[in-house]
């Protein structure tokens, strides 16, 4: 069985979920209020998204997201690799 090195795999996951999170915010800001907001319900099953739903966000709030979305990512990632990494049969 090959391994996964955490630290990678940590940073790889944070970075594709940072990039997923530049994603819609692009996507917010191309698309207009009634199509997003239409698109997170269908995608959320029919969960009514109108209500959190806000059209300007400030930059500084975006970057903590950001920031965020990738410590997130990165500590999910590290915890899966090493959990797929963990071999009862060592022992």
């Amino acid at each position: 069985m090959q391994t996964l090195s955490p630290l990678r795999f940590g940073i790889a996951f944070g970075i594709a979920g940072a990039f997923f999170y530049i994603g819609c915010m692009i996507f917010m800001a191309i698309v207009p209020g009634e199509t997003a907001t239409s698109l997170s319900n269908s995608i959320l099953h029919g969960v009514d998204v109108t209500s959190v739903m806000r059209e300007s966000v400030p930059m500084m709030q975006s970057l903590v997201g950001i920031l965020c979305t990738f410590v997130g990512g990165f500590i999910f990632g590290s915890v899966a690799a090493s959990i797929y990494n963990f071999d009862l049969s060592k022992n």
